[in-house]
């Protein structure tokens, strides 16, 4: 196996994943953002209100 190959195959996928990523932001799910904001270093009760 071509290791160039599968890193080609595995971009589409990474580009789907930070999408969705972003579209989860964007819908703005206090349950998603709590991890977002969680993973960022923010505290979520700031933004709670």
């Amino acid at each position: 196996m071509n290791i160039d190959e599968e890193i080609q195959k595995l971009k589409p996928l990474r580009m789907y994943f930070i999408n969705h990523l972003k579209f989860q932001l964007i819908i703005g799910q206090k349950r998603n953002l709590c991890y977002y904001f969680l993973i960022l270093g923010i505290p979520y009760k700031i933004y709670q209100n």
